[in-house]
């Protein structure tokens, strides 16, 4: 009896174990989530949602935010149901969670592995505390992944997951194409299935022309790709080999603004050759069909980032080439050991056995810049568009009828809207009119002329006018060139150190 006790106790106790790294990650991801202040990126598909005059208007601006809109969906949703801001919060911690689940219970990697790769940089804090539609392309990715061994039997849940991870960005748009293209081979090879094929074709170029179609930027969208925009410089087509390593080494500068920093970039020589080198290595590790898989989203992906409007991709863009390389790992288990490039020998056999430590290694690298991350996260402000929004109502005790707010660089001044009780526009001076988010098109410019902000003070003169910048400019100029000298004075001035230095703010008050 006492033997059975003790069993049943052992297994108890292991079970908890298990359980361990899942309620670490929750806790973590709570501490961020309570701490992370929400930024632009979170506060512009809010307000979209919130503000369009409808749902199909709200779909018509995916050409200006240069992404498919089933992210914008959800949160329209979330705005409908009356929930309050931090709901987009909640929700895409959710998302990552059962993410988190799938991939922890149900993956075939090593228990070290696992746990490695739910607190690397990715999944803990870039997905995870800062809110876009990156986490929903995870669940998603993953969700694929469990159902991968039966996606030539079940045909239509693995084309209803491809469509949904093709609508939700544009790095997942890339993806979907590349497991499209190898699905549609793969049933192809099913020659006794021609009308369930042909069926499947039709589907497929509805499900990549749709999304596409979304992403088409309109002839004013600052996503407008221009010949004269094409840089194939060798210094600028070093961003693909570059933004392969940092994809699998993320590791950010030790500083407070270490988000989309990279330590590596001032540490080591020879990037472009290394980053090829580790390109290859990478690739001689999957299996035949997920090896195609990865070249041709990397022919897609890389292609983007050879073109100069698109220079700026930040860390969370790159993350792809590592998540979709986790991906390939995993479904390498339905497919025989063949590979691409070589004959299974002694050789090959010698490297696969000595790819553990590099798979390691690249997993340390994503866990030490997620230790970096959460530690600057709770630590620092990301944003001052919170405290911003608790000045404006606590200290100079706005109302919807008492005053108005004048905002230059809009784009990241209305981040301050939905951190209000009442969440009422601001005065764009880049637009010449109230706005609560920004079309980011080509009217927005950091050229406003003093005659937009003497148009804004000669609306409801009765009114106390505020004016709201952000601090990362040359504002001394601003100062001078809208004479806020003689008509304005400084009320506030956030000194705290800040992660996302885009939204530190200074407000003046008109005399």
């Amino acid at each position: 009896m006492k033997s059975s006790q003790l069993i049943t106790n052992k297994r108890i106790i292991l079970q908890l174990i298990n359980h361990i790294p899942i309620i670490l990650f929750f806790i973590i991801s709570l501490l961020l989530l309570i701490n992370h202040e929400p930024a632009f990126s979170i506060a512009q598909p809010w307000m979209i949602a919130r503000d369009s005059p409808d749902f199909i208007s709200m779909l018509k601006l995916s050409g200006y935010e240069g992404t498919p809109m089933l992210w914008h969906v959800f949160v329209f949703g979330l705005v409908k149901l009356g929930l309050p801001y931090i709901s987009i919060q909640i929700f895409s911690f959710l998302i990552v969670f059962l993410s988190v689940l799938l991939f922890y219970y149900f993956s075939p990697f090593k228990k070290i592995n696992k746990i490695l790769f739910i607190f690397g940089y990715f999944i803990i804090y870039e997905y995870n505390t800062l809110t876009r539609s990156y986490g929903l392309s995870v669940l998603i990715l993953f969700l694929i992944a469990l159902n991968y061994k039966n996606r030539l039997n079940k045909k239509y849940i693995h084309i209803i997951l491809l469509t949904l991870l093709g609508n939700t960005n544009l790095h997942s748009l890339a993806i979907m194409i590349s497991l499209l293209i190898v699905y549609f081979y793969e049933c192809l090879n099913l020659k006794k299935e021609i009308l369930s094929n042909s069926i499947l074709f039709i589907i497929s170029v509805f499900i990549i022309i749709i999304p596409l179609y979304q992403v088409l930027p309109f002839n004013d969208s600052s996503f407008t790709i221009k010949k004269t925009d094409i840089d194939i410089t060798i210094e600028h087509l070093a961003i693909v080999p570059h933004s392969f390593i940092y994809a699998f080494i993320p590791i950010p500068e030790l500083t407070v603004q270490f988000w989309n920093t990279k330590l590596i970039d001032n540490h080591l020589k020879y990037l472009s050759i290394i980053g090829t080198i580790m390109f290859f290595l990478i690739i001689l590790q999957l299996k035949k069909v997920p090896s195609i898989i990865y070249i041709i989203f990397s022919i897609e992906i890389y292609s983007m980032y050879i073109l100069k409007p698109f220079a700026g991709w930040y860390m969370r863009h790159y993350g792809f080439a590592f998540i979709l390389w986790i991906f390939c790992l995993w479904i390498s288990s339905f497919y025989r050991n063949e590979s691409l490039f070589f004959k299974y020998n002694k050789l090959s056999i010698i490297i696969r056995r000595n790819f553990k430590y590099l798979f390691v290694l690249i997993l340390i690298f994503q866990l030490t810049a997620g230790l970096v991350a959460i530690i600057y996260e709770i630590k620092y402000n990301f944003s001052n568009a919170k405290d911003a929004a608790i000045f404006l109502e606590k200290y100079l005790k706005i109302t919807e009828n008492n005053s108005i707010i004048a905002a230059y660089r809009s784009i990241n001044t209305v981040s301050i809207i939905p951190n209000l009780a009442i969440q009422r526009p601001f005065y764009c001076l880049e637009y010449d009119k109230y706005c609560t988010y920004m079309i980011i098109n080509n009217i927005i410019s950091d050229n406003i002329s003093i005659e937009k902000l003497q148009k804004f003070e000669l609306k409801e003169p009765t009114k106390r006018h505020y004016f709201i910048t952000t601090k990362p400019l040359d504002y001394s100029n601003i100062i001078e060139d809208f004479n806020l000298t003689e008509k304005y004075v400084l009320i506030k001035s956030f000194n705290n150190d800040l992660i996302f230095p885009d939204e530190d703010y200074l407000i003046y008050e008109k005399i």
